[in-house]
């Protein structure tokens, strides 16, 4: 390229000759990063400078002279950052900050790349730079108010381009819609610099929601993670936009313009959208700016979050609506960023602050879920710091799903578990500051989450934790209507007694899932390996066939009736289960579950000694703490609750809030399906000290209740423990719990006892106390029916073994407790007299 030809055709040509010389130039742009860079910048830079500030005045139209300035410019993003450019850079960034004042948006937003992208590669020398677009920051914020009345003041829009992609829909349309432009745009025979523009600024948005940089600063490293991710999402931001730019490079020069207006660069609210991202990197490379800019920043973006669109923009202005909240969404998210490091100055704006983040989230249209999915990732990190109390007054409308999720069908699918999850951590941390009535609304909510198969086990898992954490909160309250309190309880003990039930359903499901995605990762994919690998797939070639090994053509015998059918990638349907989901939802029930039978058995009960919090995550909630050798049985200290023993001699009190027999049923239907549950242990992969540690907590759950209720439990389900402890040894655990316990060791002794005499006829064989148990390969092997007490015939001598080591372990707990001697001696006796 003779640079010198091309220099006299920019100074002396018209219009049209300017335009032609510069989509030449643009579409050679790989010159740019040849050697030559320095000789193309000594002729040309100071021709590209005297056209954008005399020749091609900046045009608030779609002008021949506006896109002869808007090539240039993209002429100037794609300039590469090394050291030929270096001696170019302080004019350069002159030549953007006076775009930035007088032109129009779709070049504004060009600059602000090129601007970004000089700050991030060339700091700290460009520190003289800074003060004046902080400056003009401030004006743009000032006069937001402003800008947004007479953007909304204007006529409605009429169309929507189809190439324009707002910020509010999915990355995925961005994309599509991107990729789309290119045919169009080639063989259009006008080239409409504002509609490219348009979806380059929007490629640019759903990039960077897809990594918001601003809200990636969670650890203490803040500012490199988040310097980091800065120029990742730059990278991808100018990538977009050359990809989009270059339709218009490429139309014919001869193309009239299309002469629409353009919206004002001071006056846009998608450039607004931008500036966050450049401050925070300013702030960065030049940390003593902070402090003389964030006092006088941070009100002037609290204002700017206050704002409100007039209540038909949504309709009226569709497109400006949308680019008006995302400047808001972006603004939030640099506030956010400030939390930790600015704390003090952000403290008085504490409230607005979670105020404007729920206000942010009513009003985003149905189907901005990319909006909404950014407020919700700002809204992790108000958690994260001690300003998540400014929430507390918006928890109940925040239980609504119109407002929370909204009442698009992306939205519903996409967003549930994050804005659950999301609202179940501000509820948590400000748990100590709620009223019964908030309290019951929580339960009602999430306890219909709980069960909501289309919502991922984990969310279940996290809305049981939550409920576990408020059972303390309403054991403990001090209202007047006490049955406020209690009714509460009930309905969480209720909930979890459910889930076990709709637990042990989705069993079998979720092994015959995790069973196929087995199978589906042995095969190898055809897009994957070299040529002969999908030679080897192909039906040119015989198949080997993989045989299987009669456990594996077993365990899908048996789960076959649960294998769901496979679905077209874009149906909305159930969540399947995995075993692993499946075990941390077992062990969060199992291990919570003690809490809400004692605080309902012992609600505002004065013969009941204070029991500790039992929090979800609690390694022992059994208060298990010494072992003991002898016969088998461990000694449980547990925590003293006020047991059967501790509440047998009344002191004048009564309990006025004892179980009601509803409540009855549901601890009876716990202990049926969570024992039922421990097939799981059986049909995979696990330890064995994992299922005891299971055993043991669950066992502990059952040693708070009342002698009475105890009693009444066990000898109306003693018959279905036995059956589990045939299929599975393991679950001898929960009698040798219960007999190492001194709450409930007498009361269990006898019940054991009894039903044992009547198991005798089982002792017919020649049997030993300590059989092993059968493998567990074996046990599948064998299995009949997926019902955890009838799943396998057990030999009877089998059934003689489990009977002679029961005896042995009610013997030898006398030998913990001597008042298990005395229960035990009227037994002893007609059982002496039998034989």
């Amino acid at each position: 390229m003779n640079v010198d030809v091309v220099r006299q055709k920019l100074v002396d040509g018209d219009t049209d000759a300017v335009l032609k010389e510069l989509v030449d130039l643009y579409r050679r742009a790989e010159i740019l990063h040849t050697p030559q860079l320095g000789r193309i910048l000594e002729v040309l830079f100071p021709v590209w400078k005297g056209l954008l500030q005399t020749k091609l005045p900046p045009q608030l139209r779609a002008t021949m002279q506006n896109r002869c300035r808007k090539v240039l410019l993209q002429i100037l993003n794609r300039l590469p950052s090394n050291e030929a450019l270096r001696p170019y850079v302080a004019q350069l960034l002159q030549l953007l900050m006076e775009v930035l004042q007088k032109d129009n948006e779709d070049n504004a937003l060009i600059a602000l790349k090129t601007l970004f992208d000089l700050h991030r590669n060339y700091r700290p020398a460009l520190r003289n730079e800074v003060q004046p677009f902080l400056e003009l920051v401030q004006l743009m914020y000032k006069n937001l108010q402003a800008t947004m009345k007479k953007q909304f003041s204007g006529p409605p829009e009429t169309h929507k381009s189809s190439s324009t992609v707002s910020a509010g829909t999915t990355p995925t349309a961005a994309k599509t819609a991107v990729s789309s432009a290119t045919p169009v745009a080639e063989g259009a025979k006008e080239a409409t610099p504002s509609g490219s523009e348009s979806a380059s600024a929007a490629t640019t948005e759903a990039a960077k929601a897809e990594t918001p940089v601003p809200q990636a600063t969670t650890s203490a490293s803040a500012g490199e993670a988040s310097a980091t991710a800065t120029e990742t999402t730059a990278d991808s931001t100018k990538a977009a936009t050359e990809t989009t730019t270059a339709n218009t490079a490429t139309a014919p020069s001869g193309d009239s313009a299309t002469d629409e207006p353009i919206c004002s660069n001071l006056e846009s609210f998608k450039t607004i959208s931008e500036l966050p991202l450049i401050i925070m990197l300013l702030f960065q490379c030049y940390p003593s700016y902070i402090e003389s800019y964030i006092p006088v920043l941070v009100p002037l973006m609290m204002s700017a979050l206050a704002l409100r669109a007039p209540d038909t923009a949504a309709t009226t202005h569709p497109s400006r609506y949308l680019d008006f909240l995302d400047c808001q969404v972006k603004t939030l998210s640099f506030v956010t960023y400030l939390l930790r490091g600015c704390a003090n100055l952000m403290r008085p704006f504490q409230d607005a602050i979670c105020e404007n983040t729920v206000k942010l989230l009513i009003a985003c249209p149905k189907d901005a879920f990319v909006l909404r999915k950014d407020i919700f990732v700002a809204a992790r990190h108000i958690i994260s710091t001690d300003f998540r109390r400014g929430f507390y007054p918006q928890l109940e409308l925040l239980m609504n799903d119109d407002v929370l999720i909204g009442k698009g069908r992306c939205s519903f699918y996409q967003i549930r578990p994050l804005a659950y999850s999301t609202l179940a951590d501000m509820i948590h941390h400000v748990r100590d500051m709620l009223t019964l009535t908030q309290v019951s609304a929580i339960v009602d909510f999430y306890g219909k989450r709980i069960h909501d198969p289309t919502l991922p086990i984990s969310i279940q898992t996290t809305s049981i934790r939550l409920l576990l954490n408020l059972v303390d909160i309403s054991a403990k309250n001090e209202d007047a209507d006490a049955w406020k309190g209690r009714n509460i309880l009930s309905r969480i003990l209720l909930i979890i007694s459910g889930k076990f039930g709709t637990t042990l359903a989705n069993l079998p499901v979720a092994l015959a899932t995790t069973l196929r995605n087995k199978s589906a990762s042995d095969r190898s994919d055809l897009l994957e390996g070299g040529a002969m690998d999908k030679i080897k797939q192909s039906s040119l070639l015989p198949k080997e066939v993989v045989q299987k090994t009669q456990y594996e053509r077993k365990l899908e015998a048996l789960l076959l009736p649960y294998m769901r059918v496979q679905r077209p990638a874009d149906s909305i349907s159930e969540e399947e289960p995995s075993i692993r989901d499946i075990k941390s939802l077992l062990r969060t029930m199992i291990l919570g579950i003690r809490a809400v039978i004692w605080c309902t058995a012992n609600y505002r009960n004065p013969l009941a000694k204070d029991l500790s919090t039992v929090d979800a995550n609690t390694a022992d909630a059994s208060g298990i703490v010494s072992v003991s050798t002898s016969q088998g049985i461990r000694s449980v200290h547990s925590v003293d609750v006020g047991g059967v023993s501790g509440r047998a001699s009344g002191s004048g009190s009564e309990h006025v809030y004892p179980l009601t027999d509803d409540e009855r049923l549901l601890i009876a239907k716990v202990l049926r399906n969570g024992l039922r549950c421990f097939i799981l242990y059986t049909l995979s992969d696990n330890t064995l000290s994992e299922e005891k540690q299971m055993l043991d907590h669950f066992a502990g759950a059952f040693t708070v209740l009342e002698a009475a209720d105890f009693r009444d439990l066990f000898i109306s389900n003693i018959e279905l423990l036995y059956e589990c402890i045939l299929q599975d040894h393991a679950i001898l655990t929960i009698p040798q719990h219960f007999l190492a316990n001194s709450n409930v060791s007498c009361w269990f002794a006898e019940i054991l006892l009894k039903f044992l005499i009547t198991q005798m006829k089982d002792l017919s064989v020649e049997a030993e106390g300590d059989l092993p148990d059968t493998k567990r390969v074996d046990k599948v092997m064998a299995i009949e029916i997926l019902q955890f007490e009838k799943m396998r015939p057990v030999p009877q001598v089998d059934r003689a073994s489990i009977v002679l080591r029961l005896f042995k372990i009610v013997f030898g707990s006398v030998t913990l407790f001597k008042s298990n001697e005395s229960a035990l001696f009227r037994i002893c006796e007609r059982l002496s007299s039998r034989v």
